[in-house]
């Protein structure tokens, strides 16, 4: 499978990053990584893949949000028809790629939404190698969920077709939401699936409040009305 990852500019974590990389490099065809800022210090890219890319974000809008930015135009650097992204502070464990394309095969929902569980940045990479015990029901009855994409598995072309992320929207965390809501909108609100897959999220908790193991990158419950509504506000 194809892996995206959105670069931005934290080279304390990227070691880590790169070693989940290299434990799933077996599954990976081609790695794509666009850094959505300055300063220009693109990271030193692991040997996975027939293929390495990296990108630098050259902005047609100087308005737009740098990281929906580097999304859409990671997408478009991207080839092949089913694409897996990550954020620049997420380790895949072993195996978990190859797992994602069997998902992707056996149920052939074009948007799977991986989760994470947060631990702190300075965790040893031996604990990473183990894959985090936690699995989650998929998102096929009501009620609906949108999901945050700090890792998820999208049709390329269908994500291209509805505009990829919003890059208008300039807090973190809304604009995958957003997209989810439109995407349902498009494609029905049975075309993607919060799957069993859970990756590491580096992420130091916030000061006098320990983060649990499964953090903001849970799901929101919502209803058919409140996602038309976020679907229209593009």
């Amino acid at each position: 499978m194809e892996v995206h990852i959105t670069y931005c500019n934290r080279p304390q974590l990227w070691g880590k990053v790169a070693q989940g990389l290299k434990w799933n490099a077996e599954s990976i065809s081609r790695l794509v990584v666009v850094q959505s800022g300055p300063p220009w210090n693109l990271p030193e890219m692991p040997s996975v893949g027939t293929e390495q890319i990296a990108r630098s974000l050259q902005k047609e809008d100087p308005k737009a949000f740098e990281v929906s930015s580097a999304m859409n135009y990671g997408m478009k650097v991207c080839q092949e028809a089913f694409v897996l992204h990550i954020d620049d502070d997420i380790v895949l464990p072993p195996g978990i790629i190859s797992n994602s394309v069997k998902m992707r095969e056996e149920c052939d929902i074009p948007l799977l939404f991986g989760n994470a569980w947060t631990v702190p940045p300075e965790t040893p990479i031996e604990a990473l190698e183990k894959r985090p015990m936690k699995y989650y029901k998929p998102i096929l009855e009501k009620p609906y969920h949108l999901a945050r994409g700090a890792f998820f598995a999208v049709d390329r072309s269908k994500f291209l077709d509805i505009g990829g992320w919003n890059e208008e929207m300039t807090d973190y965390g809304y604009q995958d939401y957003e997209f989810t809501a439109r995407w349902m909108t498009k494609y029905g609100y049975n075309s993607c699936a919060l799957v069993p897959l859970v990756a590491w999220h580096l992420e130091a908790p916030d000061a006098g409040k320990p983060k649990p193991p499964e953090d903001s990158y849970n799901v929101e419950a919502t209803t058919e009305a409140e996602i038309a509504l976020l679907a229209s506000l593009r």
